[in-house]
């Protein structure tokens, strides 16, 4: 791979990076906020998720998540060894359970979900 190529792919990991902590901190801020239809809304699966949507690759389960920083620091797939599956888990029974305060209560998942995206090694 040429420099320029190199270099626009660190460019493209750093950007989806961004976008990944914005749509964490939206999720910390419903949460705050007791809102679990704006957190509905927002979505908090693979399919908004600005990493999988470059390597995913549900086409070939071999090469799934390979390249994904998240990938890179924990050696998992589909964010395994990451806290998302405990937010998620919670979040999900929140929605389809009492929309409002008990999104609270799950704050401290959505916050260490950002805190990991935020300490990957780029």
């Amino acid at each position: 791979m040429d420099m320029a190529a190199t270099n626009r792919d660190i460019a493209d990991v750093r950007r989806r990076r961004t976008l990944s902590l914005k749509h964490w901190r939206r999720l910390e801020e419903y949460a705050i906020d007791g809102d679990g239809w704006a957190i509905e809304h927002e979505g908090y699966s693979a399919d908004e998720c600005a990493f999988c949507e470059r390597f995913l690759n549900e086409d070939e389960p071999s090469l799934r998540c390979i390249g994904c920083p998240i990938w890179g620091q924990t050696g998992e797939t589909l964010c395994f060894r990451t806290p998302y599956y405990q937010a998620r888990e919670q979040l999900l029974a929140q929605v389809f359970d009492e929309i409002g305060s008990r999104v609270k209560q799950f704050y401290d998942q959505i916050i260490a979900m950002r805190l990991f995206i935020e300490d990957l090694e780029l």
